[in-house]
């Protein structure tokens, strides 16, 4: 009984963390879209849009995905910010390569794909392992 219940309780956190990078993923669109409708470049405009998705990830990935994990933990802040700030320096490039050889916006859409893989495999491996650790 105890595998099922721990099986059924990660396949809900699974759901959870996907429905906040869908919310990740249309904030981050959003912010982009608006940013170069406004005329900032694709770099200015990745760096903006990736920051206000990396918030909303870590305000509810904290409280409603992993919920039972403090969201001021030092090791917890800590593993948060290196992966996304590896993501953030890897989407940036990856934008402003993939622009000079497709449209900006599906530049944008290709790594998207990229990151939310990397992001989820980061997130549940590194920084919410310590979920398992307490």
């Amino acid at each position: 009984m105890k595998f099922s219940f721990e099986l059924e309780q990660r396949i809900i956190q699974f759901v959870k963390f996907n429905i906040i990078g869908l919310c990740n993923t249309a904030v981050d669109f959003s912010v982009f879209v608006a940013a170069t409708w406004l005329g900032l470049p694709a770099v200015g405009a990745q760096l903006i849009a990736y920051g206000a998705g990396m918030l909303n990830s870590y305000y509810w990935n904290g409280r409603w995905t992993f919920g039972s994990i403090q969201s001021s933990q030092p090791a917890l802040i800590f593993r948060f910010l290196m992966l996304n700030g590896f993501l953030l320096g890897f989407s940036t490039i990856a934008v402003m390569l993939l622009a000079k050889l497709v449209p900006v916006l599906a530049a944008k859409i290709a790594v998207i794909c990229t990151t939310v893989v990397l992001n989820y495999l980061g997130s549940r491996s590194w920084i919410y392992r310590l979920n398992k650790e307490s």
